[in-house]
């Protein structure tokens, strides 16, 4: 992730069901759940699985 962009789409667990945009310096922008509000947190805390540039 080191060379990944600010705002890139990153997708994370097995089976893809979590989406959130990468801030840089290995922070995430994401909504935990439905009914949360959004928090930056460390993509080590959740199994990062592939960015996606559009």
């Amino acid at each position: 992730m080191s060379a990944a962009p600010p705002a890139l789409p990153v997708v994370f667990y097995g089976d893809q069901h979590h989406v959130a945009f990468y801030a840089g310096n290995g922070m995430a922008l994401h909504a935990p759940r439905t009914g949360t509000v959004v928090c930056y947190e460390s993509i080590d805390n959740m199994p990062f699985q592939f960015g996606v540039r559009i």
